[in-house]
């Protein structure tokens, strides 16, 4: 069921997550699903002669009175097609009615018809074909789209049946929570991930369940910064050109509600100089050239954030701005736009193997730590006396941690498992020393456990390594590599692979990226 992950994934991959614009994804386009180009969400727009995008302006829902007058017009034209009550029969009737909705000028027959498709597709459990409805019906009319949609798929879980309308299913459930979340909706959207998730375990739909679990670390992080919210409008009530106050609500209507727009007045008053004269650009646009340099200036802004979930958002609206600059640049203009999209789809890509893989890529920004640990060009610098730690699973055996680091001597790296009395029973310790060619194991809890290892002459201590640690039952395997070796070691095991909750970094050391299996 992985294949079927198309809108949900196109929306929220980018260095993990990468949250889509408009009211429904902005792409289909993964590595998931091949047939993405061929298929574009769908837009608030239509091309005209010209060429030109022609916003199409939302309708209020037709009265009551009115929609059942008309309702009982459309089933008595397709009379045939509603006497029929399999499956199938009313899927193909749902495909019918949706065909027509175009060819329609009334506004009430459109409203009609979309609404009868959308519980066609509930009774035949296709949680797909009813979402198509739904975004249709959002595109020409002033609807809460959370709330329809929360009422559909309750509708649609009563009649799903099989793996792959319950992956469907999962996949709508979890398009739910990202339009909850972005109208702060957050009860609603828990409750969507959680009803995902439970489809997605039913499904045995690996994407979809690895993708709720970084969901749900990102609605946490968004609840947090909603909090905060209160204190920041106070202050401006007050103080109206606040630098601070103004950069922590743009932020959140920009980088949470995805409401760029909005945001541009607050971020025209920020103290950083170079958000502000975004803001201005975006305010006032004037040609391609124009919108190129604020896309040049958001991309230079992601590399100075720490915070991956603002370098993601930062750079799906970098990525908008290049995509709006392309028609009207030529050149060498043109060519560097080209080349940063072909990078962002790059980071698109690995974040959907990645997924793919049950992998996910450790914040190394949001790690606890002490001394004067610092983030240095997105590497986690650890002076020596300085640590870095995270609770990262539980591991089960059999999962692996991927560490790339810069050669330090003396650094060293513990896994440490289950705590008591409050301290933490360290189930490896690895220690480094490059310029020995030495790595040192030991189980500092068990007596008796240090074992030393010489590391091949050939292996260079001055280039970056990748060390992979796979838990096993009765020892741990570990793979270390750089440009010039593979060297594999085996510790054995003093702490049961499940018992192994987080890992920590000790100075002086420079990581670059830690992977863990989920």
């Amino acid at each position: 069921m992985q294949m079927k992950m198309r809108k949900s994934l196109a929306g929220w991959c980018l260095c993990g997550v990468l949250v889509y614009g408009g009211t429904v994804p902005f792409f289909i386009r993964t590595a998931v699903a091949e047939d993405a180009k061929a298929k574009p969400a769908a837009k608030n727009s239509k091309k005209t002669a010209d060429n030109k995008p022609k916003i199409i302006e939302k309708v209020p829902v037709p009265e009551d009175a009115v929609i059942e007058k008309v309702r009982a017009v459309v089933r008595d034209t397709f009379r045939e097609g509603f006497s029929k009550t399999e499956p199938e029969d009313r899927l193909a009737l749902a495909s019918e009615i949706m065909s027509v909705v175009d060819k329609h000028d009334d506004v009430a027959a459109k409203y009609v018809m979309l609404s009868e498709a959308m519980d066609l597709a509930a009774k035949a459990g296709s949680a797909e074909d009813a979402a198509d409805a739904l975004e249709k019906m959002n595109q020409l009319f002033v609807i809460d789209l959370p709330a329809r949609r929360q009422a559909l798929l309750e509708n649609v879980s009563k009649n799903a049946k099989g793996d792959e309308q319950e992956a469907d299913l999962a996949e709508a459930y979890i398009d739910l929570c990202i339009e909850a979340s972005r109208q702060d909706q957050f009860t609603t959207a828990s409750n969507a991930l959680d009803n995902a998730q439970k489809y997605a375990l039913r499904s045995h739909d690996t994407v979809a369940k690895n993708l709720g679990k970084r969901i749900r670390e990102k609605l946490k992080a968004q609840s947090r910064d909603y909090a905060l919210l209160d204190q920041y409008r106070s202050k401006l009530d007050t103080t109206p050109d606040d630098p601070e106050a103004n950069w922590k609500i743009g932020s959140y209507i920009a980088f949470w509600n995805e409401n760029w727009k909005d945001a541009v007045p607050y971020f025209m008053k920020s103290s950083d100089k170079l958000v502000k004269s975004l803001a201005w650009m975006e305010k006032n646009p004037q040609a391609g050239r124009f919108l190129l340099m604020a896309a040049d200036g958001w991309w230079e802004l992601a590399d100075r954030k720490e915070q991956e979930d603002v370098r993601e958002k930062i750079l799906a609206h970098a990525e908008t701005l290049y995509t709006q600059a392309m028609p009207s640049l030529t050149g060498l203009l043109k060519t560097k736009a080209e080349k940063r999209l072909e990078r962002l789809q790059e980071i698109r890509d690995e974040s959907t193997a990645e997924l793919l893989s049950g992998k996910q890529k450790i914040n190394l920004s949001e790690l606890k730590m002490t001394g004067k640990a610092t983030m240095v060009e997105n590497i986690l610098d650890l002076p020596l006396k300085s640590t870095a730690s995270t609770k990262i699973l539980p591991m089960r055996s059999g999962q692996k941690i991927q560490i790339r680091q810069e050669p330090c001597a003396g650094s060293s790296i513990s896994l440490w498992g289950i705590e008591k009395n409050r301290k933490r029973q360290i189930a490896l310790k690895i220690y480094f020393n490059f310029d020995d060619k030495k790595i040192e194991f030991s189980s500092p809890n068990v007596s008796d456990t240090l074992v030393k290892y010489d590391l091949p002459q050939t292996f260079e201590r001055n280039s970056r390594s990748v060390l992979s640690i796979e838990l096993k039952k009765s020892e741990i395997r570990i793979l270390m590599s750089n440009n010039a070796n593979k060297t594999t070691f085996k510790y054995k095991n003093q702490v049961p692979s499940e018992d192994v909750q987080g890992i920590e970094f000790s100075g002086p050391a420079r990581i670059i990226s830690v992977i863990v299996d989920r």
